[in-house]
């Protein structure tokens, strides 16, 4: 999920094998292309080469590169926030005309926030009505 996927050691050469350059993080189109030049495509093409002749080459890029391309990445794995609110709106263009009708809306609402709560496998620790009543003569 979230474009996240954990390989255990002796998966990683294998599934980098096949990775195409171009997807890797800062590789954009233009260095893309020059990697193309030297017919660098896969991250297994970059693996009989040293790490100083793609620094020679690509600058700092290329040590970014050569790690890449074996799996090794610095930076954090970003993990989505955690969702502290949820919501449901209805928005209506007739007016309610008496009780049964505002008990009718509340209703429908509170079955579309339960429906996206069911559907997120999330659990309520608490849920606040909000109404916004139109005044008369606005």
């Amino acid at each position: 999920p979230n474009a996240v996927r954990v390989l255990r050691a002796d998966e990683i050469q294998p599934f980098m094998a096949q990775v195409p350059l171009a997807t890797l993080p800062q590789v954009g189109r233009a260095f893309a292309a020059k990697l193309d030049e030297r017919q660098l495509v896969y991250c297994k093409d970059i693996w009989a080469l040293q790490k100083f002749d793609l620094q020679q080459w690509f600058g700092t890029k290329g040590e970014l590169l050569w790690a890449l391309s074996r799996g090794e990445d610095a930076g954090d794995v970003l993990r989505p926030a955690e969702r502290k609110t949820m919501s449901s709106d209805i928005n209506f263009g007739v007016r309610l005309r008496d009780k049964q009708d505002s008990l009718k809306l509340v209703l429908e609402v509170s079955r579309q926030l339960s429906d996206r709560l069911i559907a997120s496998a999330l659990v309520a620790s608490q849920v606040t009505l909000r109404l916004k009543i139109a005044v008369l003569g606005w």
